[in-house]
């Protein structure tokens, strides 16, 4: 099976971690795609200043069958099922909450791609402008470790 760039890269997926001023996500509340992706409207900064506080954010991919001890996957496999992980925190104190979206793209194409299920009780799916997206649907305390 030919393997392909993984879909989710740094500029499909940026879950730029901020104080939610939409503390029920951006697409919920009327502002869309906020990701940074093709086609969005913007990103994090769209609604937040900068000189907020310094956060941390990681994307983790595995494939489901392999477990979460598994090392991350660094290429795409068309068929598999792969857990997605987001987990972040800030390094400036008094920052107690914050918010993310994520989205996956076809690297060809740049549309939506891949089905998402099992969500945590933090975050909900939405489609916004032929872009699924999975977002927050409060805001996360950062002690909650893992969102998705």
């Amino acid at each position: 099976m030919k393997k392909k760039s993984l879909l989710i890269t740094a500029t499909t997926a940026i879950i730029y971690l901020t104080i939610s001023s939409y503390s029920g996500g951006p697409a919920h509340n009327g502002t869309g795609n906020m990701t940074g992706s093709p086609g969005s409207s913007g990103n994090c900064t769209g609604c937040h200043s900068g000189g907020g506080g310094t956060t941390t954010g990681a994307i983790i991919v595995r494939l489901k069958s392999a477990g979460t001890g598994s090392l991350p996957v660094t290429s795409y496999i068309a068929g598999e099922t792969y857990t997605v992980t987001i987990t972040g925190g800030y390094l400036t104190a008094g920052l107690d909450d914050f918010g993310f979206q994520f989205t996956a793209l076809k690297g060809s194409d740049n549309t939506a791609t891949g089905t998402y299920s099992n969500l945590g009780t933090m975050v909900h799916e939405f489609n916004s402008t032929n872009t699924k997206l999975v977002e927050h649907n409060a805001a996360i305390p950062k002690t909650s470790g893992a969102y998705i």
